[in-house]
């Protein structure tokens, strides 16, 4: 949804689909630009599949994969160049702001985002994540495997200079062959193990991954369906982006670099009922709202004072496209990036893990020389959001760490 009233229904896992969007909103010439940047990023794809999917990351990238991949040329560049409508740099800039960058920080290879949901689309997890983890844990059951929750690890237990296990907050101790974290980098090296044993240099480079926590959360329990100007109802099944312009984008990003919050936030919702309607009772909906640009260091004030404010403000920018929203509310729960550190654990309150700098990604993720899954420690393995190649629910990391713990049990052996 656009400042200037215009409405882009931009459908997934469909070319043909997005070629008509576009043309109906700006003309033949832009929906021919999209569609050929787009495309372009199906080579990306391939060299980034090669490089993060199949085989397990290299500690340095031939030169013939950085040139193709162009790492010094950020995304504002590449929507710059490639696109003449305002709106489709608008959308390209967003795979940057969904992660909490700026386009301009940002290298422009992430556009491959665009790539991988026009040819795959999104899914969505009847119930939600929740089912999902069910769903693991069922599974991981049926292979004899013993889940314990609510057991917080407050140590990794080292023999010889060798991960060995687990302490637990009660005392207790877990031994095991391998220690696996999917708990950001950051923290697992700083706060569950001994410093002696990584050494002052290591411990200091981790100390230096940038986690600048950028992302709030509004949850909305509505009492009805909202309607949005320009939407059809069926469309807002998927994701509804509140980005009415560059310099809209440029001001939430500028007021976060110093500690502020924009009076207009950058805001990506989803109504998550429209999937799956179990999540609410009959007629009622709930709706949850991303607000990006939301820096974990506020420089005047804090989030005990602009939790509910940030919420007013999201649900004001909700109303101007969706009168008469404000009146369905009938809950409202904000997730601040201070609650997403405290509560789950996230440095910095970064959901990624780690910002996806150029100098914290590929080889360098989560730091140069630890980035084949094994963290510090001989027996110690990294396979979350901090491990290559990134955030997001893709699986990726795990695969790969699995793939690379599997070989080093079976060497041992």
């Amino acid at each position: 949804m656009f400042g200037d009233g215009s409405v882009l229904d931009l459908p997934l896992g469909d070319r043909g689909g997005q070629q008509d969007a576009w043309t109906d909103l700006a003309g033949e010439q832009v929906a021919k630009q999209w569609a050929a940047l787009v495309d372009g990023y199906g080579e990306t794809w391939q060299i980034l599949r090669k490089t993060s999917l199949e085989p397990p990351i290299q500690d340095r990238l031939p030169l013939k994969t950085v040139r193709s991949l162009k790492p010094w040329q950020s995304l504002e560049k590449v929507a710059e160049r490639q696109l003449s409508d305002d709106r489709a740099r608008a959308v390209l800039r967003h795979f940057a702001a969904q992660g909490g960058s700026d386009a301009k920080l940002t290298p422009g290879y992430v556009g491959v985002w665009s790539y991988l949901e026009r040819t795959f689309g999104r899914w969505t997890i009847e119930g939600g994540f929740g089912a999902l983890s069910d769903a693991l844990v069922q599974r991981a059951s049926e292979r004899k495997i013993n889940v314990r929750t609510g057991a917080e690890v407050v140590q990794v237990s080292i023999e010889r200079h060798r991960a060995t296990g687990v302490v637990l907050a009660d005392g207790s101790e877990i031994p095991t062959r391998a220690v696996v974290t999917a708990i950001d980098p950051k923290r697992t090296l700083t706060t569950l193990l001994d410093p002696v044993e990584i050494g002052p240099h290591l411990r200091w480079r981790a100390t230096n991954i940038r986690t600048p926590g950028s992302v709030a959360k509004v949850d909305l329990a509505l009492s009805g369906l909202p309607s949005f100007d320009g939407a059809d109802p069926e469309r807002l099944a998927g994701r509804i982006v509140i980005a009415p312009s560059i310099d809209h984008l440029e001001r939430a990003f500028d007021a976060s670099k110093y500690g502020g919050v924009s009076d207009d936030p950058y805001l990506e919702a989803t109504i998550p009922t429209l999937s799956d309607p179990t999540l609410a009772p009959e007629g009622t909906h709930v709706m949850s709202v991303v607000a990006q640009w939301t820096p974990f260091e506020l420089r005047e004030t804090g989030w005990g004072a602009e939790r509910e404010r940030l919420g007013d403000l999201v649900v004001k920018a909700l109303e101007r496209y969706a009168p008469g929203l404000s009146n369905m509310v009938t809950a409202r729960r904000v997730t601040t990036p201070v609650d997403l550190e405290s509560e789950y654990g996230l440095s910095g309150g970064h959901v990624y893990h780690g910002e996806p700098g150029l100098d914290q990604f590929f080889v360098w993720r989560p730091l140069l020389g630890h980035a084949r899954y094994r963290l510090g420690l001989p027996g110690l393995y990294l396979c979350g959001s901090g491990a290559h190649p990134g955030g997001g629910v893709t699986g990726a990391p795990g695969a790969n760490a699995a793939r690379e713990i599997l070989g080093d049990l079976r060497r041992r052996s």
